[in-house]
């Protein structure tokens, strides 16, 4: 009996079944949550494959196999939201494409809908915010921010630069990104969603 409950627990098709039975719901689940239908496909597919790797941990009994992916796309979508952070960033500055040309406008390098006006004013009072939150910080959490963020640099490069452990690098970072909501929040911007 044991083991056909195992077998039963790691058969391949009960996965292709649950998963042609519930994706439309785990996607309307992201959906909601994400409110961006590129995301929403990309989590759907993130959260069933955390589903599978998970499968022989799945719920026994049927009814329970739609709250646990439900489960599963919700912490997927979690995840993706605290890894993106407060502010996604863009470049301070127009950026050139090479050298000698005009600068092009971040939007534009960063949306395909570029052309949209409205968007493209959000955009920039949002840079113009994180610009005046950047410019209250002290020194040395810009400096990290800056360096982090905008250069891409590593907590070990920062600490080179700054004559710093990567561990205290690692604590201005998590300040300096604390106190930058803080100061965005503080300037009208809106409050991170979490």
């Amino acid at each position: 009996m044991a083991t056909v409950e195992a077998d039963a627990r790691r058969d391949p098709l009960a996965v292709e079944d649950a998963f042609a039975t519930h994706y439309s719901a785990v996607f309307r689940q992201v959906q909601r949550l994400m409110r961006d239908p590129d995301d929403s496909y990309d989590l759907t597919l993130t959260a069933w494959e955390k589903a599978q790797r998970a499968w022989d941990r799945r719920p026994l009994v049927a009814l329970e196999i739609k709250p646990w992916l439900f489960r599963i796309a919700r912490n997927a979508c979690v995840d993706e939201l605290r890894r993106r952070q407060l502010v996604r960033w863009e470049p301070l500055e127009g950026t050139r494409r090479s050298s000698g040309e005009t600068p092009v406008a971040p939007a534009t390098l960063l949306s395909s809908d570029s052309h949209d006006p409205e968007r493209e004013a959000l955009r920039s009072e949002r840079a113009d915010l994180v610009r005046r939150a950047l410019r209250r910080l002290p020194t040395r959490y810009r400096s990290c921010l800056l360096m982090r963020e905008a250069e891409g640099l590593s907590c070990e490069e920062i600490g080179t630069r700054l004559h710093l452990s990567s561990g205290a690098v690692r604590t201005t970072l998590c300040r300096a990104r604390q106190r930058l909501r803080t100061e965005y929040v503080a300037l009208g911007g809106e409050p991170a969603a979490a």
